[in-house]
């Protein structure tokens, strides 16, 4: 249930907002639910916060016809 999935990766995000993998996953998840535009948000989050994400997030982000 992805929408149960986005809610928990929210919570968790607002109590560590330092850990670049849970904006990826919930990324995932907002893509899933087919929230695209906050998808992209959250893989330039990722991004923000790590840079070596950069790499995935570009490939996560052009599989779903965007750009970083």
């Amino acid at each position: 249930n992805f929408t149960k999935i986005a809610g928990l990766y929210e919570k968790v995000i607002a109590l560590n907002t330092k850990n670049p993998q849970h904006y990826a996953s919930l990324a995932t998840a907002y893509v899933n639910l087919g929230r695209i535009d906050d998808a992209v948000k959250m893989a330039r989050k990722a991004v923000e916060v790590d840079p070596s994400f950069e790499a995935d997030a570009r490939a996560f982000l052009k599989s779903i016809g965007r750009e970083l």
